[in-house]
């Protein structure tokens, strides 16, 4: 049998958190191309609207999770950093009652 594997989405994702961290301007662009394509302004993909939904989610989750990064350190954000799910559901704007049902978990996208 074959077996092939697609390093390519752990490689864009890493691309993509390095890009957005280097300024506002660069996250802004993404952003407003996520929301373009979210109201069918512009087309990013030739995709059911299923996957620009999931598009999005991801694109809002991933904002969550650089933000906790970056407010958990000054060095540079890499997608491959672990962040407390407590620190990115509070960047979300979630708040846990119970803090200990998620304490020790890690989030990684």
């Amino acid at each position: 049998s074959i077996e092939t594997t697609y390093v390519s989405e752990p490689v864009l994702a890493e691309a993509s958190a390095r890009y957005t961290a280097q300024s506002e301007e660069n996250l802004s662009k993404v952003l407003e191309a996520v929301r373009s394509a979210f109201n069918n302004e512009q087309v990013l993909l030739d995709a059911p609207r299923g996957d620009v939904g999931e598009m999005c989610a991801a694109a809002l989750l991933g904002y969550g999770i650089d933000s906790a990064r970056k407010s958990l350190s000054t060095q540079p954000t890499y997608m491959s950093e672990p962040v407390p799910l407590q620190d990115l559901l509070s960047q979300l704007g979630l708040e846990i009652v119970h803090d200990n049902l998620v304490e020790g978990w890690n989030v990684n996208f």
